[in-house]
């Protein structure tokens, strides 16, 4: 039984490549994973994106709708008399 630092240099550089390539393939794999959480992370700012201008929105059309009620309650009740 030979160890690695016993074996001839052709079956310790075999070795060498084959771990190189084995690294090699597994930065490929995070590198694609990577642009895909990257991608998912810009689909995500953009659904963020509209539902802020979504409440913006909203909250003026409520804000609006609650002025009006209150202007029109103040008025009624200044007439009253």
């Amino acid at each position: 039984m030979t160890t690695t630092q016993e074996a001839p240099g052709g079956e310790r550089l075999a070795k060498l490549e084959a771990t190189t390539e084995s690294l090699v393939r597994e930065v490929v794999d995070v590198k694609s994973e990577l642009r895909d959480v990257r991608s998912e992370i810009r689909d995500i700012r953009t659904e963020i994106r509209d539902l802020r201008s979504m409440i913006n929105r909203n909250l003026v059309t409520t804000l609006g709708l609650t002025m009006s009620m209150w202007v029109t309650l103040i008025i009624a009740l200044l007439l009253r008399t």
